[in-house]
C-alpha cells in the first residue's frame, strides 16, 4: 500500500529531480573553476541527462541505448583531464559536447511536447516549464562552446583567456533573456547566428508556451472560483 502511494507521489513530481539537477549543474559550472570542478561538472551533465532520459516517453530499449551513449560521452569528457596531448584532448572534448548538446536539444523538444499536452497546470507542470527554459540556456551554452573550438576568436572576451565556461554560460543566459549588457559580443558569423537564434527562441518560449500555461492556470482558477460560489450560494 505504502509502495503504491510512494510511486504515485514520485510520478506526480517527475520533473522535480530534473529541476534540481539543472540548478546544481548551473551552480558548479558558473562558480567552481578548479580542476576538480570540471570533473564534477562533467558528472552533473551526465546525471542531468540520465534524469532527462527517465522523463522521456520512449521505450526501455531506447533508454538503455541512450544511457550507454551518455556513458561514452562522460568517458570522453573525463579522458580530457588525463590526456596531455592537446589535439586528442580537444577532439574528445568536442565529441562529448556534441553528444551532450544532442541530448539537451532532444530533451527540450520532448519535454515541451509532453507539457504541451497538459490540461491542468500544477506544480509538476511549472517545474517542467522552468526546467525547459533552463535547458535551453544550457543547450546554447554547449553550442557556444563547440563553436569556440571551431573558431577560437568568435567572442571578444575569449580571444586571450581561452575557453571559459562561466563567460559562455553567462553570455547564453543574458542572450536567452535578451538582457544584452554588451560586455561580451560575438565576433564571427557562427556566434552571431547562434546568439540571434537563442534570443528568438527565448522570446518565443515566453510569449507562446508560458502564455499557454498561464491561460490554463487562469481558466482552472476561474472554474474553481465559480464552483466555490455555487456551493456557497446553495
Amino acid at each position: 500500500m505504502f509502495g503504491k502511494y510512494r510511486q504515485k507521489n514520485l510520478d506526480n513530481w517527475h520533473y522535480r529531480n530534473l529541476f534540481w539537477s539543472i540548478v546544481l549543474l548551473l551552480f558548479f559550472t558558473m562558480f567552481v573553476k578548479t580542476r576538480m570542478g570540471g570533473t564534477i561538472t562533467s558528472i552533473l551533465f551526465t546525471v542531468t541527462i540520465l534524469v532527462m532520459v527517465k522523463n522521456m516517453a520512449i521505450s526501455s530499449l531506447w533508454k538503455t541505448f541512450l544511457r550507454g551513449l551518455v556513458a561514452i560521452a562522460l568517458g570522453c569528457d573525463l579522458l580530457t583531464l588525463l590526456i596531455s596531448n592537446p589535439t586528442i584532448s580537444q577532439r574528445l572534448f568536442t565529441w562529448a559536447d556534441i553528444v551532450y548538446a544532442v541530448f539537451f536539444g532532444a530533451a527540450v523538444i520532448t519535454i515541451s511536447q509532453q507539457l504541451n499536452k497538459v490540461q491542468k497546470v500544477d506544480q509538476n507542470a511549472l517545474l517542467g516549464a522552468i526546467s525547459v527554459y533552463l535547458l535551453i540556456g544550457v543547450f546554447w551554452f554547449l553550442l557556444y562552446r563547440i563553436s569556440y573550438i571551431i573558431s577560437p576568436t568568435n567572442f571578444n572576451e575569449l580571444q586571450s583567456d581561452g575557453i571559459n565556461n562561466f563567460i559562455l554560460l553567462y553570455f547564453s543566459f543574458t542572450t536567452l533573456t535578451t538582457l544584452g549588457y554588451g560586455d561580451i559580443t560575438p565576433t564571427d558569423s557562427i556566434a552571431m547566428g547562434l546568439s540571434n537564434m537563442e534570443a528568438i527562441v527565448g522570446q518565443m518560449y515566453s510569449v507562446i508556451f508560458v502564455a499557454r500555461l498561464v491561460s490554463l492556470y487562469t481558466t482552472d482558477l476561474n472554474c474553481h472560483s465559480q464552483i466555490r460560489e455555487e456551493q456557497e450560494s446553495d
